[in-house]
């Protein structure tokens, strides 16, 4: 007999549907489909306090090699061309700016800066590395200025957020009326897709081998999901499209083989789903990460 709290698990965090659905097993978790708003979720992602240790405290032993680095630079440089394209340079907030390699960029090219990073550390190397002061806070500690920011940045963070509609709803308050938010995450198409063809692979190790290259933090955020929240969060016009590929490979735990392999992948990969992109109009992204601008209209 099911549980009160298997039930709640069970809907979807957004938009509270109950029709949701078993998509597949990830590291002995249940990750789940909601057919509604088309979020695709973890059933158990922890207690937010057990989060903000990690994120807070161990995330930057781990990963601190791909903050540091100039690994996401062409991705920081192209979002920023984009967005100086639509809007005036004026003040450009960094949500989890890392070690501030992209405010670095943005103040180079005459914005003026402020970047929010949870991690210490991190904080620390931005002010080494580039002069900069980060705000070391969590987003709901945060003073979330009304109407100050012409723009706001978010790679590779939003799907580690355990409200990131929250987020969303805060950012629109805090852009003047014109401003713009680009943020960077997985494709989720991409990854919930392959992480369901890997299920057929019987052989252990393969299976392993391709799951390496996959990644689900608490969501796979898709491009249907964006377009509904988004909307819903107050934001005007959307545009969503495939994401240039970081250089390099930060993990530590790849192997020779594995490198070459992911070399391969973000040589030749970019230029199949840009072609696919064109072919179908901007309908089927297939690149491993998805850029989504939005604006204040």
């Amino acid at each position: 007999m099911n549980r009160p709290n298997d039930f709640i698990s069970r809907c979807c965090p957004y938009c509270k549907s109950i029709r949701t659905r078993w998509y597949y097993v990830f590291d002995n978790e249940t990750v789940r489909h909601c057919p509604e708003c088309n979020l695709i979720f973890r059933q158990e992602r922890g207690s937010e306090k057990k989060l903000v240790e990690y994120y807070r405290n161990g995330y930057y032993r781990e990963w601190g090699e791909d903050q540091e680095g100039y690994l996401r630079g062409t991705i920081y440089s192209d979002a920023l061309r984009f967005i100086e394209e639509r809007v005036e340079k004026g003040i450009l907030l960094d949500i989890g700016a890392g070690c501030g390699t992209l405010l670095a960029l943005a103040r180079d090219r005459g914005w003026n800066t402020v970047g929010q990073e949870i991690s210490l550390e991190s904080c620390h190397m931005a002010k080494e590395k580039y002069g900069l002061e980060l705000r070391n806070e969590y987003l709901r500690e945060m003073d979330w200025e009304v109407s100050r920011f012409d723009a706001i940045t978010m790679v590779n963070v939003l799907d580690h957020l355990p409200d990131p509609w929250w987020v969303l709803g805060k950012a629109f308050n805090a852009l003047k009326i014109g401003g713009i938010i680009y943020i960077r995450v997985p494709n989720g198409y991409i990854h919930s897709w392959f992480y369901r063809i890997s299920d057929a692979i019987l052989i252990p190790f393969l299976k392993e081998k391709m799951r390496k290259f996959l990644v689900i933090h608490l969501y796979h955020l898709t491009t249907r999901f964006f377009k509904r929240v988004l909307k819903d969060s107050g934001f005007g016009s959307i545009i969503i499209s495939g994401s240039e590929v970081s250089r390099g490979t930060p993990y530590l735990s790849f192997t020779r083989g594995e490198t070459l392999w992911l070399f391969m992948m973000k040589k030749y990969f970019p230029i199949l789903s840009n072609l696919i992109y064109k072919i179908t109009k901007g309908r089927l992204i297939v690149s491993p990460s998805i850029n989504v601008y939005a604006f204040k209209d």
